[in-house]
């Protein structure tokens, strides 16, 4: 849902990928996610969102685009 909202996902789970992660195989989940790993987000969950909120703007961009990619969901669909 996140996905076809145009959100970037934050993951905080360390074994997510592992586990739960579709199609990990094809997928580049790196590429338009953030990941917090889940010590840093119980230890200071503030720092936590720092770590995501203080990017700068060409990683968002860059994380944007990698998803928009990887997404089956075409844009131009839902005009």
């Amino acid at each position: 849902d996140g996905i076809a909202s145009g959100c970037i996902p934050v993951i905080m789970s360390d074994g997510w990928r592992d586990v739960a992660a579709p199609f990990f195989e094809v997928i580049n989940y790196d590429s338009f996610t953030f990941t917090i790993p889940e010590s840093v987000w119980f230890a200071d969950p503030e720092a936590a969102v720092r770590m995501v909120v203080s990017q700068p703007l060409f990683v968002y961009r860059s994380k944007f685009e990698s998803m928009m990619k990887a997404s089956p969901i075409d844009p131009d669909a839902a005009s």
